[in-house]
């Protein structure tokens, strides 16, 4: 190999995607999958193999890998600018090969140089310098290169209105300005300074209507007329564009009621009648688009520059919108062109300072590249400022899909061009189609003589089926619940349903079925279609699926803490769910402290009892602080017994509470207090509670002690001095005594009214007799009062 000589690798793309291998029944199938399936032919065993597989059919393995063909390669030289000129590639889906291709910039490389002049009427002034200058134009090229051309052409825009007008021609005798044209080629590339230079003086400026220019049609035509323009094949092609306009576009045409499309060929022809070489479709096609104009410039390795005339904004639309997408360069011309030959120098050393490869690809085949260069552009694939540098480009080419061209052995061609360097062919085909299937046995005998072998597969003839082609089709398989044989999910071999293969990879993630498997006479069954949980997981990941005459349901597993079964519809029920995974004690539901509901979420399955919490009631809720102990009618007997045993040994005497139900009763000897804590009990976990029975009043005092278990302090019993009995009678009495005075009274005050009435009618009839009745009257009534007191 020589130095920079083109070095070519084949790398297979390694991926951990899944390829399911199996899913491919015939051999075309097989290698259109990508990653490297293998097809099997031995007969009986045919079928398409993953890597891991492939040794169990080592002797018949038909295995196609992405290959190179052919490649034609030279050394850099100063003859030669790019190491590559042609490869053949063979693609096998989704590998690539790696392509490395290397680019110099030759110091004394041939150079095609053409200048295309816009000889409209403000163009006119920059004429006249450029004829001056034409004389000097060739000597300043040879300072670039030795082996250079250059040609002349010119361009106005359409002959016809709204573009361009003769009228103001007609009615001079002396035209200084020439008919208004599209685009005539004036000088071909030529290395003659005399005929360079005579020609060009000749030329007339021309006018126009409005602004823009048919910079475009100029263009295209001095690209594709290769007969007329002389470009070499290998040379350096630059296009110089001398304007200060803008142009017009695709649609433009319009206007002039010029709608046909540009077919982007050459219509440049000479004209005896006028000995002039002109474009003779302007009238008949519309402007190209700048997308046509850049595939044919590129295509025929052709790098534009714009020497842009003009105000800022011209320079501006030329160098920041048309240049990059044409993949040329701008320059700044003055506004008379007096400075057209140091832009000429600027233009070739701007072509040659970056490397970049640029190419069209069809929908079924994808490229990248990589460059070693200091600096490198990855959106353009470009090296700039590369200099003296040797570059290196990796181009890794990939076939997408096989197309049917490519299943027809037809291969595509793919032009990648290096602006101002030169191009190289990509041939791509693919292996879209295996041999074997080319290579049919009529009647083998491995078909039972009654199909064809292709690639160990039988293809049965009527009214035979079966791998063998050994059953009659008349034997009819199993209708699955669906009403399709076999369930539509198998094949019918025989009067059997052989059901398909799953991709198990697919399943396995979102089912959490690690082999997940059709089965059944009709194919009605599968163990990954029973009910799932929240996360699509059969049976929660917790039992099987069990499958029977397609109906199906979940065999639970058997909790290894609890020795239970797990239930619910999809397991989602276990008494796992109940049990502190910190407790030391794994076994116990809910801490011992509350009750379970299985069919909860874990953490959420615990109803815990009184003064317990937590999601596992694993929590006290005794917190210091806080009385915890309460109060209990059911330990009212116990407390009536021990406070009249406090109260007996506040006596010296002796009562025994000895029952099994008072066990957690303690006496107290004076009253309780807010600081008396009950031995044994939590901190501040007493309460006081009381009752009354009989003609006493019990009090006792509740606590909790640290295992649970409540306490109770009772003090002596508090009972009244009188008995009840006789304080009710005491009251009954009082009430009949304070009765009684109140109607004496009462009565004494009607008494005393009436002799006040009798007293007054004595004055008005003064009887004695009347007097003395009263007065006997009063008398009697207070002896009766007096009596009733006294009694």
């Amino acid at each position: 190999m020589y130095p920079f000589l083109c070095m070519v690798l084949l790398l297979v793309s390694s991926t951990e995607a899944a390829v399911d291998c199996n899913s491919a029944s015939t051999c075309t199938e097989c290698i259109s999958l990508p990653y490297s399936c293998f097809w099997c032919y031995t007969p009986g065993l045919a079928r398409c193999l993953s890597p891991q597989d492939k040794d169990s059919c080592s002797t018949s393995l038909s295995s196609y890998s992405s290959a190179i063909n052919e490649i034609n390669e030279l050394p850099i030289s100063d003859q030669n600018q790019v190491s590559l000129k042609s490869v053949s590639l063979k693609l096998r889906v989704n590998e690539s090969i790696d392509i490395k291709v290397s680019v110099k910039a030759s110091n004394d490389y041939p150079l095609d140089l053409y200048i295309l002049m816009d000889l409209s009427t403000s163009f006119g002034p920059d004429l006249v310098n450029v004829k001056n200058i034409a004389p000097q134009l060739p000597l300043s090229l040879q300072n670039v290169s030795s082996g250079f051309k250059i040609g002349f052409g010119a361009f106005v825009d359409k002959p016809i209105l709204p573009f361009t007008s003769n009228q103001q021609l007609m009615y001079d005798p002396h035209p200084s300005f020439a008919i208004p044209f599209s685009y005539e080629h004036i000088v071909s590339l030529t290395n003659s300074s005399d005929l360079f230079n005579s020609k060009l003086q000749d030329i007339k400026g021309s006018t126009n209507v409005d602004i823009p220019e048919g910079t475009l049609d100029a263009m295209l035509q001095a690209v594709v007329c290769d007969d007329v323009i002389e470009w070499r094949e290998d040379s350096r092609k630059i296009l110089l564009v001398m304007t200060d306009a803008v142009l017009h576009t695709a649609g433009d045409g319009s206007l002039a009621g010029i709608v046909k499309p540009n077919d982007g060929l050459c219509h440049t022809e000479y004209d005896e009648s006028t000995n002039r070489t002109l474009y003779t479709a302007s009238l008949l096609q519309d402007y190209p688009s700048l997308e046509l104009v850049k595939m044919v410039l590129t295509d025929n390795d052709v790098v534009p520059v714009f020497a842009v005339a003009g105000n800022s904004n011209i320079f501006a639309l030329y160098n920041e919108s048309v240049s990059p997408l044409l993949n040329g360069f701008a320059v700044k011309l003055e506004n008379d062109s007096s400075n057209l030959i140091p832009v000429l120098i600027e233009s070739y050393y701007k072509v040659v300072a970056n490397a970049q490869l640029s190419f069209n690809l069809p929908d079924h085949i994808s490229a990248t590249v990589r460059a070693n260069c200091s600096d490198y552009l990855p959106q353009r694939r470009e090296c700039v400022e590369i200099g003296n540098e040797t570059v290196e480009f990796t181009m890794s080419v990939s076939l997408r899909e096989c197309t049917q061209e490519l299943r027809d052995n037809k291969s595509a061609d793919i032009i990648v061009t290096i602006p101002g360097f030169s191009q190289f062919l990509i041939k791509v085909s693919g292996y879209c189609s295996c041999e074997c299937e080319s290579q049919s046995t009529r009647g083998s005998t491995e078909c039972s003589k009654n199909g064809n072998l292709t690639c160990g597969l039988c293809n049965c003839d009527e009214g035979w089926g079966g791998s063998t082609c050994s059953c009659s089709t008349s034997l009819q398989c199993p209708v699955g619940l669906n009403g399709k044989t076999c369930n539509g999910r198998g094949t019918c071999e025989c009067g059997e349903c052989h059901c398909n293969n799953v991709n198990s990879a697919e399943l396995s993630d979102t089912t959490g079925v690690d082999s997940p498997l059709i089965y059944g006479a009709a194919c009605e069954c599968s163990n990954y279609e029973c009910l799932t949980d929240g996360n699509g997981v059969v049976c929660s990941g917790e039992g099987d699926c069990q499958c029977y005459n397609g109906t199906y349901e979940c065999l639970c597993a058997v909790s290894a803490l609890t020795g239970e079964r797990r239930t619910g519809e999809w397991c989602q029920c276990s008494t796992d769910h109940c049990i502190d995974p910190d407790a030391n004690n794994q076994t116990l539901l809910c801490s011992g402290n509350g009750t379970c509901s299985p069919c909860e979420p874990k953490g959420q399955a615990c109803t815990c009892n009184d003064l317990y919490s937590g999601p596992y009631c694993e929590e006290s809720t005794f917190v210091s602080g806080t009385l915890l102990g309460s109060c209990d009618n059911s330990v009212r007997d116990c407390v009536i017994c021990y406070g009249e045993a406090a109260r007996s040994e506040s006596e010296n005497s002796s009562i025994s509470c000895d029952s099994s139900s008072c066990d957690n009763f303690a006496l107290l000897t004076s009253s309780p207090s807010d600081e008396y804590i009950i031995p044994g009990s939590l901190p501040n976990s007493n309460t006081d509670c009381s009752f009354i029975s009989g003609e006493c009043q019990y009090t006792y005092i509740a606590g909790r002690r640290p295992d649970g278990e409540d306490l109770y302090a009772v003090p002596p019993r508090i009972c009244l001095p009188i008995p009840i009995w006789a304080i009710v009678t005491i009251l009954l009495v009082l009430i009949i005594l304070l009765g009684i005075g109140i109607l004496i009274a009462i009565k004494c005050c009607c008494m005393y009214l009436d002799y006040k009435k009798c007293k007054k009618s004595v004055k008005i009839v003064p009887l004695k007799e009347n007097e003395t009745q009263c007065t006997k009257n009063h008398a009697i009534t207070m002896t009766l009062i007096q009596n009733v007191a006294l009694s």
